[in-house]
């Protein structure tokens, strides 16, 4: 019985248990393709009875901006309480680029993860969107370059 893809929660949370237990990312992240509802749960289940050999401190990023862990895009905000969370930024289904809340994340960006301004090119040629922004590239000269003159002048 088909149960459905496994969630992006349930993703984001075997993202953290994989960072804590040492394990790479992106092997993990090659799994996520075909991965159901129940068999996330029960890797979740298996990831969190191994023992965790570099546990997640608090947040150690300095400041809100864009990052990016692996293959994924992430922008940093501050909630009105001011505390740091994080939103993926990746292209949606109707071909412009969009942010979901992306749980537990911020814990795992680092100052490293710092988004380059050759990195935000690279997103916005492979999918046609600004990263900063999410608008659509439409200047010529900013679909050649991946970003817009004034994304760009922000890094």
């Amino acid at each position: 019985m088909v149960n459905g893809t496994a969630t992006e929660p349930q993703k984001n949370l075997i993202r953290l248990l994989a960072v804590e237990r040492g394990l790479d990312l992106q092997t993990i992240e090659a799994g996520f393709e075909d991965m159901t509802k129940s068999l996330a749960s029960d890797f979740i289940k298996f990831l969190k009875g191994l023992a965790a050999t570099n546990p997640a401190k608090p947040v150690q990023i300095v400041e809100a901006g864009f990052y990016k862990l692996g293959e994924k895009y992430f922008e940093v905000r501050e909630s009105k309480a001011g505390r740091l969370y994080a939103v993926e930024i990746y292209q949606s289904a109707s071909g412009g680029a969009t942010s979901d809340y992306a749980p537990g994340i911020v814990r795992l960006l680092k100052p490293e993860n710092l988004l380059t301004l050759d990195e935000a090119k690279v997103f916005g040629k492979e999918t046609g969107s600004c990263c900063i922004c999410r608008r659509e590239l439409t200047n010529p000269e900013s679909i050649e370059s991946g970003i817009g003159p004034v994304c760009a002048s922000r890094f």
